[in-house]
């Protein structure tokens, strides 16, 4: 019974003394050296739209080597999908989507060690871009493609009749504007001919006055 209680104690001791002689292992030298590989990791993305009109986005993943891996956050422990191996990887996202890629080492000395997290933020499809207000105010906020923000219908109405009443300002400003542009522009271009036509009238008004007057006496 002392023998068996001697190889179990044995056991149990190197269980406990091998994950401490491995991670002894991992130098400083050498996780700085996968620190600076997991930093050099790039993550871009693109997007298709599918028949249904729905934006289906693509994560790509640059620069990986055999020395590190990546673990996707949108699952959950045995379920994260991790990404590993060289060349460029792909993974498919919907609109809207915050992932979170941990990086880890995959050096036998090092194995398992989180190196660094990188996020990626995909933009929110706006669904009211394609409304027939967008159309005709395409410049408004909340008309563009993208949003990073969720609005309801109440707050998208107020602020389009918000929105149209400044335009309408403006082009009511733009027009009055425009007219004395005109006015000065058709001034400077014929203030001679202006002044002349002006003294004729006064001269010929002046002259009808006199006779008028010469007449009455």
């Amino acid at each position: 019974m002392g023998t068996i209680m001697k190889y179990i104690l044995v056991t149990i001791g190197i269980m406990f003394i091998i994950p401490f002689t491995v991670k002894a292992d991992c130098s400083y030298e050498r996780e700085a050296e996968l620190s600076r590989i997991a930093a050099n990791v790039q993550f871009s993305y693109t997007y298709t739209v599918d028949e249904n009109g729905e934006p289906i986005f693509t994560v790509n993943i640059n620069n990986l080597t055999n020395d590190i891996y990546v673990k996707d956050s949108t699952g959950s422990g045995l379920f994260q999908p991790v990404i590993s191996g060289t060349g460029e990887k792909k993974l498919s996202y919907a609109a809207g989507s915050s992932v979170t890629f941990d990086i880890y080492s995959n050096d036998s000395s090092c194995y398992g060690e989180k190196l660094s997290s990188m996020y990626v933020n995909l933009p929110q499809f706006n669904y009211y871009s394609t409304n027939e207000e967008c159309q005709k105010y395409p410049d408004f906020k909340y008309c563009q493609v993208w949003l990073n923000t969720s609005i309801t219908p109440t707050q998208f109405q107020n602020e389009l009749t918000q929105y149209q009443g400044q335009i309408d300002d403006q082009t009511n400003t733009i027009k009055k504007q425009s007219i004395w542009v005109i006015l000065k522009d058709f001034w400077n271009d014929n203030k001679v001919l202006i002044i002349l036509v002006i003294s004729c009238l006064i001269f010929i008004l002046g002259y009808v006055i006199y006779r008028f007057i010469k007449r009455r006496k």
